[in-house]
C-alpha cells in the first residue's frame, strides 16, 4: 500500500477533500427502537453493510452492522429451537 510517510502524504493530497466531512458519505440512519426485522429490511433495500443508530432525540448511539443483525438473528433462532425443559 504505502511504503513511506511521504507516499501516504502524496496519496492523501490527491483526495477530493481535506477533511473527513468533505469526503464522507451520507449515513443511512435507524432509530434504536426499531425492530431487527425492520433494520434488516433497511440493510437489504439500501444495500448497506452498516447503519448509524440514533436515539429518539436523533443523537448518535453507535453503528450496527450486517454481522450484528445476523448474529442476533442466529442467537434468537438457536434459542427458539432449543428443546423445552420441564
Amino acid at each position: 500500500m504505502w511504503h513511506s510517510l511521504e507516499s501516504y502524504r502524496e496519496a492523501l493530497h490527491k483526495t477530493e477533500g481535506e477533511t473527513a466531512g468533505e469526503i464522507c458519505v451520507e449515513a443511512t440512519v435507524v432509530r434504536a427502537s426499531m425492530r431487527l426485522e425492520e433494520v434488516a429490511d433497511v440493510i437489504v433495500r439500501n444495500r448497506k453493510h452498516r447503519l448509524a443508530v440514533v436515539d429518539d432525540n436523533g443523537r448518535f448511539i453507535g453503528v450496527l452492522s450486517r454481522g450484528d443483525v445476523l448474529a442476533a438473528t442466529l442467537k434468537a433462532m438457536r434459542g427458539s429451537s432449543s428443546p423445552a425443559r420441564s
